[in-house]
């Protein structure tokens, strides 16, 4: 453990004596030192958590957010105790505890870390934690209705392998859905796939999704498993699946009605044990009446959907989310902006983002790298958030094609610029602008 004197094997035979579940971190919040109290309580080995950041490990209640206890003994410097919260085990359980935390120091009283130590309450859920102190589950941040919504449903089909639909616009987080499903799920210990459909033409996606023999095409010097035997036992995202064309649709329906699929040249049958996970930001149900995706298929993914709401329609929960990045932000680049000022806050409550929690992120991580105080300003948000060419944009814009020309035509169709307001990456700008038969402006 950095900093500290004893070494590692010794100052852990000392926290496996001790009763109490114990966890030591350095100011980076990654775990040093954990007693086999809290490899019982939490469900991970000593060497799993050791190394890992401390709110992967507890998924606590108040992990990564202002309640969090470590972080407020760092702010204040001070001794915490009984702080009442739940901790999410490995296996998906949850438990309240109450935490006492206590600072690290270094021979000089500078402080290294901080030391944890969880009591198992008798108290009920509803006791140790209020509803509304909820304002995370997994890597999902927000403690609005429509999230709190989110996190039941991720509960309630944690212990099923049926199929999910994630609907959202582009940023508001159906990745990180995916991925709270995943790691709440039996299959946690398992692979979790992710493939970018919008990525790879038809040809391609079918050798990637199903692998391909030696000689099956002229580049093919070799076997090659898919993305679905590389998935088997765990899930496959597959994201952004309303791009995929007709030929693939009808692959993707055999493999969900039977769970079989061939690998490209190969005549052998494989079978599929994957839960799948499917994320688009279109609305499938209109794709399919307008003819563009099979209505089979449609019902075959549709069997847990999941809609993701824009960050324009959960306000609430922007403050949190301001907190979150800017946590990040300091310790991925030192500088240290803990706050930001009224009028900043204002403007970031007022913008409509178009590019929702991904352009959010991207508009923080900019302040912050120009702000040289430890208060973030308006004078350090992006031109866009104040200037009249695209603070005029209307707060509920109607739908993506106009959403994205009117992006266009705020950044003088400057494609990297456009990306960036959108909170997209610059093929997809390209890739929507062919399919909308937009240009950019002169």
């Amino acid at each position: 453990m950095p900093d500290f004197s004893p070494e590692r094997e010794h100052f852990q035979a000392i926290l496996d004596t001790l009763e109490e579940a114990v966890m030591t971190v350095d100011r980076d919040l990654t775990v040093q030192g954990f007693n086999r109290a809290a490899a019982d309580l939490t469900g991970y080995l000593p060497g799993e958590a050791i190394g890992r950041k401390c709110y992967e490990v507890c998924q606590g209640s108040r992990c990564q957010s202002h309640l969090c206890p470590v972080l407020e003994a760092y702010r204040t410097e001070q001794i915490r105790r009984n702080d009442a919260m739940i901790i999410r085990t490995r296996q998906g359980e949850e438990r309240p505890v109450q935490v006492n935390t206590g600072l690290l120091r270094s021979e000089e009283g500078r402080i290294i870390g901080g030391i944890e130590t969880f009591r198992v309450c008798a108290a009920t859920r509803e006791q140790a934690v209020p509803l509304p102190e909820r304002c995370r589950f997994a890597r999902l941040v927000g403690k609005s209705a429509a999230m709190q919504e989110i996190y039941r449903l991720i509960e309630l089909i944690s212990d099923s392998s049926a199929t999910v639909l994630l609907q959202g616009e582009t940023g508001t987080g159906k990745e990180l859905v995916a991925e709270a499903i995943h790691y709440h799920s039996p299959r946690a210990n398992g692979p979790l796939i992710k493939v970018n459909c919008a990525a790879l033409p038809d040809t391609l996606l079918e050798t990637e999704l199903f692998g391909h023999v030696r000689g099956a095409f002229t580049d093919a010097v070799a076997d090659r498993p898919g993305r679905f035997e590389l998935a088997q036992g765990g899930t496959l995202l597959l994201d952004e699946i309303s791009e995929i064309g007709p030929k693939m649709q009808a692959k993707l329906l055999r493999v969900c009605e039977s769970g079989e699929f061939e690998r490209l040249g190969e005549g052998y049958t494989r079978r599929a044990d994957v839960r799948l996970i499917v994320a688009t930001n279109r609305n499938l149900s209109e794709e399919v009446a307008a003819g563009r995706f099979r209505e089979d298929l449609f019902y075959r993914l549709n069997v847990i959907p999941i809609s993701l709401p824009p960050l324009r329609e959960r306000r609430e929960d922007i403050p949190l989310l301001i907190e979150h990045c800017l946590a990040k932000l300091r310790r991925a680049t030192g500088r240290p902006v803990r706050t930001l000022d009224p009028d900043a806050l204002r403007l970031l409550l007022a913008y409509p983002w178009p590019g929702n929690v991904r352009e959010l992120e991207n508009t923080l991580e900019y302040a912050v790298l120009v702000c040289r105080d430890t208060v973030l300003r308006a004078s350090d948000l992006p031109p866009r958030m104040g200037g009249a060419s695209v603070a005029s944009l209307p707060m509920a814009i109607p739908d993506e094609k106009t959403r994205l020309l009117q992006a266009l035509q705020a950044t003088h169709g400057h494609i990297r610029k456009c990306a960036e307001l959108l909170g997209v990456d610059r093929t997809t700008v390209w890739r929507k602008m062919k399919r909308y038969r937009l240009e950019k402006p002169r």
